[in-house]
């Protein structure tokens, strides 16, 4: 998650585009491009089943151009104290996006920013993540899944101190939970725990 500075000191803006997905993406693509144009390449004895090619071509295209030019991001605005988060399509020769689904939520509806640790498996791999959310009673929003829980603890620190909500770190291994205030500043154990 990149956190972007914006002419307004009101208005934060995170977005979300892995250079891994970028790179899985422009593979996807060559690979859709490649099949498309292989009947072109064939001898005339090598004939394959011209609507699979194609249609296998036109899937892999799609795909590596999703992966490769979707980007995800949230816009934070604390004076009309609301939350817009979109998905769209990177313009690379514009340096710009072009949003295709947005969502706007009250800011007011939620509570808190949280911090957990959380381990995805694969049929492969086992990775640990520490996603941030900003959770309310009906929704939550997830900025990020870092794999370095010190980039999501100082990103999570920042957006809690714009927006002016508690921090809480549940990646801890026992079961206390760190509560932070806007601020960044710990929160005295409430009812008796550590």
């Amino acid at each position: 998650m990149r956190i972007l500075a914006h002419a307004d000191p009101d208005v934060l803006e995170t977005r979300n585009n892995g250079s891994s997905s970028m790179f899985a993406g422009t593979l996807f693509l060559l690979l859709g491009i490649a099949t498309l144009t292989a009947p072109l390449w064939a001898s005339d004895g090598a004939q394959q089943p011209v609507t699979f090619v194609a249609a296998s071509g036109a899937i892999m295209l799609v795909f590596g151009c999703v992966l490769a030019f979707g980007r995800l991001g949230r816009v934070i605005d604390r004076r009309q104290r609301k939350i817009t988060t979109w998905w769209g399509l990177a313009l690379p020769f514009r340096k710009q996006e072009l949003p295709i689904k947005t969502h706007e939520y009250a800011l007011n509806e939620f509570s808190r920013l949280s911090i957990s640790c959380e381990v995805r498996r694969s049929r492969h791999a086992t990775c640990v993540v520490y996603p941030v959310r900003l959770e309310g009673k009906r929704d939550s929003i997830a900025f990020e899944e870092a794999v370095d829980y010190k980039v999501a603890r100082r990103n999570a620190e920042e957006l809690a101190a714009f927006m002016g909500l508690p921090l809480t770190d549940l990646a801890l291994k026992d079961d206390a939970a760190i509560v932070c205030d806007a601020s960044g500043r710990q929160e005295p154990p409430r009812n008796g725990s550590k």
